[in-house]
């Protein structure tokens, strides 16, 4: 916009000097129209100085026309020139003209569009060219070279100070009495600390040779010897002195179960080893049939009790009977099962069931099985007999059955069965 011209007042045309006042209006009027841009293109419509908007907008602008452009105090040439930061340079990646790419510690700016493929085809294919160079490891005074392992300082004392290190930092190998290991490989370092290679044998027991089944015992605080491992049958006892274990073959049996009954149908033992025994003892006591007057029965199975009792057993009875008469011999022999009584066991208030030992013979065997017994019970009389019987198969028996006879239930009582070596 124009500056306003300052006109002169006339207040009258009658002299000369008003005249010259009009004339001069005039003149600054035209002036101001020269000093005005035309809006629509016409004369005048060109800047002769800088238009200062003081700090208002440009609007509705359209193509901008200027020999050069200041943006922020930077004057700006060529807006197509100014590169474009791409980060990373990565293959199969469209790059165009100017882009800047950082790879291998150097700057690359992009001379032709392309998709990426091997950088230094590319490179060679004057497809990159390099801008920024990695810098050089620094070699002034002080500098720490990686080449150099720090063997460029003046005063390692001093460096070793800054860093915190005592004077084992300078040792090749650490003596145990610094805290090191004396050694530089596994194997040695265990030799110079004493210390046992992992999974070997105790030093302690470096010179025992143990072997399967051997038994360790201390003598003194910390000191093991080796037990060699005993003989089939034999036990482990204290010696005399009280000083350390020994084997002993003073017993001639290990009980192999204990079962107590309670109105049970039977009670079964199958803890039989036939590979160990061949004879087991059975102790009764106190076994009592549910209902009176019933037959102590023990039946045999090859089969681990899968079947029992085969057929042709037999059975002898001897036995005594000490009523108000005096003694009385009864024999009776038995067969088809194992009665180890006969069919007059009591269940009185007073009775108190079969007590006394049963041995089975050849059991674990392909023989015969065989029995010796000793038994005494209550009827109306105190009742002992002794007995033995035998199988007719020839097979290893390896399940045992005691029940009474008519089926009744084996009330009370308890049978240990012990294997006999």
């Amino acid at each position: 916009m124009a500056k306003r011209p300052a006109l002169t007042d006339i207040t009258s045309l009658t002299n000369s000097s008003a005249i010259n006042a009009l004339s001069e209006n005039w003149d600054a009027i035209e002036e101001a129209f020269d000093n005005t841009l035309s809006l629509d293109g016409s004369t005048p419509n060109a800047l002769n100085a800088d238009l200062d908007l003081n700090g208002n907008a440009l609007l509705n602008v359209g193509t901008i026309d200027v020999e050069n452009l200041t943006l922020d105090g930077q004057t700006i040439t060529d807006i197509t020139a100014v590169p474009e930061w791409r980060g990373a340079w990565l293959t199969a990646t469209s790059y165009v003209k100017r882009d800047m790419v950082k790879t291998a510690g150097n700057v690359y700016i992009c001379l032709e569009a392309h998709t990426s493929g091997t950088f230094a085809t590319d490179l060679t294919a004057l497809k990159w060219e390099l801008m920024v160079s990695k810098g050089d490891s620094g070699a002034g005074t002080g500098d720490m070279l990686a080449a150099n392992n720090l063997s460029d300082l003046a005063d390692d004392a001093t460096a070793r100070a800054n860093l915190g290190l005592g004077a084992v930092a300078v040792e090749n190998i650490v003596p145990v009495s610094k805290g090191g290991t004396g050694a530089t490989d596994a194997a040695s370092a265990i030799i110079a600390l004493g210390a046992q290679p992992l999974g070997s044998t105790l030093t302690s027991l470096e010179s025992l040779s143990l072997v399967a089944g051997d038994i360790l015992y201390a003598t003194a605080a910390d000191t093991l010897v080796r037990l060699p491992k005993g003989a089939a049958g034999q036990i482990l006892q204290m010696n005399a002195g009280a000083t350390a274990p020994e084997w002993a073959s003073g017993g001639d049996r290990i009980l192999l179960a204990a079962k107590t009954a309670s109105a049970s149908a039977s009670l079964i033992f199958t803890e039989v080893n036939a590979a160990l025994f061949r004879d087991y003892l059975f102790k009764l006591r106190g076994v009592m049939p549910g209902t009176t007057a019933r037959a102590l029965q023990l039946e045999v199975s090859a089969n681990g009790g899968s079947s029992w009792s085969p057929a042709n057993y037999q059975t002898y009875i001897s036995g005594s009977e000490a009523g108000a008469g005096g003694v009385v011999d009864v024999d009776t022999v038995i067969g088809a099962l194992w009665s180890v009584t006969p069919a007059d066991v009591s269940k009185a208030v007073n009775a108190h069931g079969v007590f006394g030992e049963l041995t089975i013979y050849d059991a674990g065997v392909a023989k015969r099985t065989r029995f010796i017994e000793a038994l005494n019970y209550d009827n109306a009389n105190s009742v002992f007999c002794r007995g033995s019987g035998t199988t007719n198969d020839a097979a290893v028996h390896n399940a045992f059955r005691w029940t009474f006879s008519g089926g009744a239930t084996v009330l009370s009582g308890e049978i240990e069965m012990w294997g006999i070596f």
